[in-house]
């Protein structure tokens, strides 16, 4: 008990003269103050029948360094749930950090708040070199840099799965199903997928009508041009293609990575290549097949070499978010839902400033920090609040809570 606690206390039980009571209240009530770290709770509770009260409430004596990490923790989670939905650019939960989290040797409630800060992948655009009304996509099969299409129409030689010993019987019937492919110069190739599995495809190149490629992009100079790689491509395709047409400038757009050859079918082929057997034509043998994937380059124009900048992280913008102006609660760590639309009108403003400034963000993340004041941490509700939004980690449960 402190000095001034046992003064007043003896002050009243030998009725000193002068005394008002109000001078020693202050100190008569905090003796009814009970304080416990997190690890004494809730056992000590249990142990005294604790039953809360205004003026029977619990001060936690290292509770202030919970609630500035789990506030920090909170405005994490909110950022990964939502941040995405709202600017509609993909974020990286998974680079997000907690960079720091602290408590204030100052008493008051601008000292409890969050902070967090916006990091964009931000490359800068490409200058278009030629512009072409006219593109098709396509995520080509390649063989010594020589775009290639695969057969998946039924019926047509359509790839099949096999044991990657005895294939032959079945790269047989693909390549009498396949005639009209091979016809065209297409052959029969062989991707071991594991030990005992395989797969067995028709590749077949692409004729060269096209005026520029960029990765998995065609461009033409015409609709012609357009329009007969279109019906090569649907010759040998289960699927159609997703056909556009911009009305004000007559821009045509071919676009098959829907499909299942054309987009998501990885039986042969890898992205940084895949080895791979010839079994027919005059080019029989080993060879690698390596994929393209969808590159935006904007719709009708090829990037310029040399132009651009390869992406880097860099601060967006930051934020802030206090008790003292409603963003969350006393001895709470849910941010509250008024200040919602503050984080997202900040960082879509931030995100416009990048974005006028003639660079595109490729890629979100944040890192957050979180604080508390030195007032202490207890286990009373705010006003007009009938449950808490957290235990202190399951020291303090829901039962323990004073409601005000």
């Amino acid at each position: 008990m402190k000095l001034e606690r046992l003064l007043a206390e003896n002050m009243l039980r030998f009725g000193t003269k002068n005394l008002i009571a109000s001078d020693i209240k202050p100190y008569l009530m905090e003796q009814t103050v009970r304080e416990y770290s997190l690890n004494q709770l809730p056992a000590e509770l249990e142990k005294i029948n604790y039953v809360p009260s205004a003026a029977n409430y619990i001060a936690i004596s290292d509770g202030n360094p919970w609630l500035a990490e789990n506030r920090a923790i909170n405005l994490k989670n909110f950022l990964v749930a939502n941040i995405q939905k709202q600017v509609g650019i993909p974020f990286d939960a998974a680079a997000v950090k907690v960079e720091e989290t602290a408590v204030s040797p100052n008493k008051g409630d601008q000292y409890q708040y969050v902070e967090g800060t916006i990091y964009g992948l931000m490359e800068k655009k490409t200058i278009p070199a030629t512009k072409y009304a006219y593109d098709l996509l396509y995520n080509f099969y390649d063989i010594n840099n020589v775009p290639h299409i695969i057969v998946t129409k039924l019926g047509m030689g359509a790839p099949v799965q096999v044991g990657n010993t005895n294939y032959n019987n079945s790269a047989l019937k693909l390549q009498r199903d396949g005639a009209t492919a091979i016809s065209a110069g297409g052959f029969v190739v062989f991707d071991q997928e594991s030990s005992s599995l395989g797969n067995i495809a028709i590749l077949i190149p692409i004729p060269n009508i096209y005026a520029q490629r960029d990765g998995s992009r065609l461009y033409f100079k015409d609709a012609k041009s357009l329009n007969q790689m279109r019906e090569f491509i649907q010759t040998y395709t289960d699927g159609s293609d997703v056909y556009t047409k911009n009305p004000e400038s007559n821009y045509l757009s071919s676009r098959w990575t829907s499909t299942q050859g054309g987009g998501g079918n990885y039986l042969v082929g890898r992205e940084g290549g895949a080895p791979a057997t010839i079994l027919t034509g005059p080019k029989k043998g080993k060879t690698s097949i390596s994929r393209t994937y969808y590159k935006a380059t904007g719709d009708g124009q090829a990037a310029e070499p040399g132009t651009g900048t390869k992406g880097e992280w860099v601060k967006i913008g930051s934020f802030q978010l206090s008790k003292e102006k409603g963003s969350f609660l006393d001895n709470m760590v849910t941010i509250q839902p008024g200040s919602y639309q503050q984080v997202f009108d900040s960082i879509k403003a931030d995100i416009d400033a990048q974005l006028a400034n003639e660079f595109q963000i490729k890629s979100l993340t944040a890192t957050v920090k979180g604080y508390a004041s030195a007032d202490r941490a207890t286990n009373r509700l705010p006003q007009g609040v009938t449950a808490p939004d957290h235990t202190y980690g399951g020291h303090v449960p829901a039962k323990y809570w004073i409601r005000k």
